[in-house]
């Protein structure tokens, strides 16, 4: 058999190498060894073909001879009209195994895989030794997966990814090496982020390829349990980046493909995946005139408030929604000061802030909302077309409004209140809370910094088939290198990458996957979900005339943007729209630091003091969750926000006819106040809390508990009283 060799490339040495320079690259040639899974024939057939090199050329007879000969083969190759086969040497079918090796390792993938097929296909198993089969199955085997890391250096991922897969198809139908298996595979599963920002960058109208890449991306997040799980999928991102790649991928998706895709995978109270589907469901609910959709995302803006300050996304909700009241309501509670600042420039007073939160939604729709889905970013949003839709106008004026209508005096009160922090984390009845801020008005991503890139092993390049330059050599080394994360540059339309490759370890026992997204429309069609069934309850009818005059708001909203055209410029609309409203994931789903604010201890809150307002929110929380439901007792001790979540757990412990038994330990470890506002305090408290769990008059072992907890209270003090304004544990052991 004739290959593609000569015996300069054989050791490696260029056609002038002296006999000294030869002797050493014989011997440094010998003396390196390939991987450790050939056997003992194919290290014996390579070397059979250095000792063949070297004896020729060691030889000033028969090295001139072969010069001769060798410099006519390759003058013949310079014609331009020449045919001629590039030069190579003969040798036994036995020995091809050895002349493969080699041709692996000065990168020649594509000859090593010609050959060896050609080999193994022609031949039947009877003519072949199992040993010398293994061996060639290996080194095609090792020839893909080389070459399908060239084409990922290139950035050609789906051919890499197709390449490594016929290498694994020999592997997996002769059941051989294992590991070298498992290695394929973590290199295949960490290529597939890159093809599915690839087939989801296509346009929309390649269907077949756009599916082909949200079933790889519903893979990934099926086996990472979530967005923000800790499955693994292979891929190499950590959840913080994999939440950064999920970003950046967005706004190739349309509104349908993110709601069949994330919707799916989502989680219930998970804050994650609730800050996807608010956008999803708001953007889908407004786009399609289906404001079932807004309720839904009122419900998971419910959950998400425990986290952080929703109140400006619950207040365009509501307004949405036909519900002005809570709409106002929200609005006045939110801390974001810019927002409200702009909202109340644009409204008529203090008191009534409609008209500032309509042009608000608009243009936050229009610039933080659209420009999520791939097919909205280019609509014109209009609340007056939204709420002119006849569809709308009879689906709010049958939607019962039980926020409004079922308000209490107390809430009203609040209307003319605004909250200074809004709780992270507060003790729960039986489960302490672990799901740290996840902060929805981030800047938007503006860096992508997480994908991992190949750092494959060190390996020859391809080089020229003539002998005239010296080519390196070094053998394929079986240890894999450490990953290392570099970065990806993303624009709309193509992927620009840079930095080292790594090597993946093999670390993936998984062979197939499924996925069930089967066909385009399941993934494109217009998702139809059941509306969400409410108890029957005091209706609440929103009339046509308020429908009226929110359609006729809109038009004044424009007139009133027409003239305030030239401020437009100094108003705080562009910071917002920089820093407020977007959504952004570029945080790993932990407790987030808070902003350095100078604390000085101080003698204004004493450490009796704190003692003592912290054991009578212990005592106050006995009565309110105890037999008694002394709920009105959390009034004496509780600041709002926090006020309002604990009342509505203690109502909801009463009507459900159950009752907590309490006993606490407190020691108090420090007492901090800010310098700037000595109305505030922080107290960190050790709280062993023992609960007991009491439903139909009997103790329910499994939800009661005893837990050590390290507790942060934050404190403020109102009409010459301390009150507790947040709760958040820190550690619960």
């Amino acid at each position: 058999m004739q290959i593609s060799l000569d015996y300069y490339r054989i050791l490696g040495v260029p056609i002038q190498a002296t006999d000294e320079q030869l002797q050493q690259a014989y011997q440094d040639r010998s003396s390196q060894l390939p991987r450790r899974e050939y056997g003992d024939f194919a290290i014996a057939s390579r070397k059979y073909l250095l000792d063949q090199a070297y004896h020729i050329l060691a030889d000033p007879e028969k090295r001139s001879e072969y010069d001769q000969h060798f410099l006519e083969q390759n003058s013949v190759l310079l014609e331009e009209s020449s045919s001629a086969q590039p030069a190579g040497i003969e040798i036994p079918d036995e020995q091809l195994v050895g002349g493969l090796l080699i041709l692996q390792e000065l990168g020649e993938y594509e000859l090593v895989i010609g050959l060896g097929e050609n080999f193994l296909n022609q031949i039947s198993d009877g003519e072949k030794k199992q040993a010398q089969r293994q061996d060639i199955i290996f080194t095609l085997a090792i020839a893909y997966l080389e070459l399908s890391r060239e084409k990922w250096e290139q950035q050609d991922y789906e051919t890499a990814a197709t390449i490594s897969q016929k290498g694994l198809k020999w592997l997996e139908k002769e059941q051989l090496f294992p590991q070298l298996q498992d290695e394929i595979w973590a290199e295949y599963y960490k290529l597939r982020p890159y093809r599915i920002l690839n087939f989801l960058s296509l346009g929309l109208e390649q269907q077949e390829v756009r599916v082909k890449g949200l079933q790889l991306l519903q893979e990934m997040l099926q086996e990472r349990q979530g967005i923000d799980g800790l499955g693994n999928d292979g891929s190499g991102l950590n959840p913080h980046r994999f939440l950064l790649y999920i970003q950046q991928l967005r706004p190739h998706l349309t509104i349908n493909e993110q709601l069949a895709v994330f919707e799916s995978v989502s989680r219930s109270n998970n804050a994650v995946d609730a800050c996807f589907n608010v956008y999803i469901f708001i953007g889908f609910g407004f786009a399609f005139q289906q404001p079932d959709f807004i309720l839904k995302a009122t419900s998971l803006l419910e959950q998400l408030s425990k986290y952080q300050d929703v109140y400006l996304e619950q207040a365009i909700c509501a307004l949405l929604l036909g519900q002005t009241k809570l709409a106002n309501l929200s609005v006045k509670k939110t801390q974001e000061i810019a927002a409200l600042n702009y909202i109340r420039e644009h409204s008529e007073n203090e008191q009534d802030l409609l008209l500032g939160l309509y042009q608000y939604a608009e243009k936050w729709l229009q610039t933080e909302v659209y420009p999520q889905f791939r097919d909205l970013k280019t609509q014109q949003v209009s609340l007056k077309d939204y709420f002119a839709d006849e569809s709308v106008q009879n689906y709010l004026e049958q939607v019962s409004d039980l926020t409004e209508s079922e308000m209490s005096p107390e809430d009203n009160n609040l209307l003319d209140q605004t909250p200074v922090t809004v709780h992270q984390e507060v003790e729960n009845d039986n489960l302490i809370a672990s799901t740290g801020e996840l902060d929805m008005r981030k800047s938007a991503l503006s860096y992508s910094e997480y994908l991992p890139e190949p750092n494959f092993p060190q390996r020859s390049r391809r080089g020229k088939k003539t002998a005239g330059k010296k080519t390196a050599v070094s053998s394929a080394n079986s240890s894999t290198q450490s990953a290392k994360e570099q970065s990806i540059a993303y624009t709309d339309n193509n992927l620009a990458f840079s930095g080292t490759y790594p090597h993946p370890a093999p670390s993936r026992p998984q062979r197939k996957k499924t996925s069930s997204v089967s066909n385009s429309d399941s993934l494109i069609q217009k998702p139809s979900l059941k509306k969400k069934t409410r108890p029957k309850r005091r209706k609440f009818r929103l009339a046509k005339p308020l429908l009226m005059g929110l359609c006729l708001l809109g038009g004044l909203s424009l007139a009133v943007l027409t003239v305030r055209a030239v401020q437009e410029r100094q108003s705080p609309l562009g910071a917002l729209q920089r820093e407020q409203l977007n959504i952004s994931l570029n945080e790993p789903p932990i407790e987030l630091p808070l902003a350095n604010t100078p604390v000085v201890s101080s003698p204004t809150l004493t450490k009796e003091d704190a003692l003592q307002v912290i054991q009578t929110w212990l005592d106050s929380k006995k009565q309110a969750f105890g037999t008694t439901h002394n709920i009105n007792q959390l009034k004496s001790i509780l600041a709002e926000p926090l006020l309002s979540d604990w009342q509505k757990r203690a109502i909801a412990l009463q009507k459900e006819k159950n009752f907590w038994q309490y006993q606490h330990e407190l020691k108090i470890e420090s007492v901090t106040t800010n310098i700037k506002v000595p109305e505030r305090a922080t107290v960190v408290a050790n709280v062993r809390e023992k609960a007991q769990f009491n439903q139909n008059g009997q103790i329910v072992a499994r939800n009661s508990y005893d837990k050590k907890l390290s507790v942060k209270y934050e404190l403020v003090r109102q009409n010459e009283q301390w009150l507790i304004q947040d709760i958040k544990v820190m550690k619960s052991s």
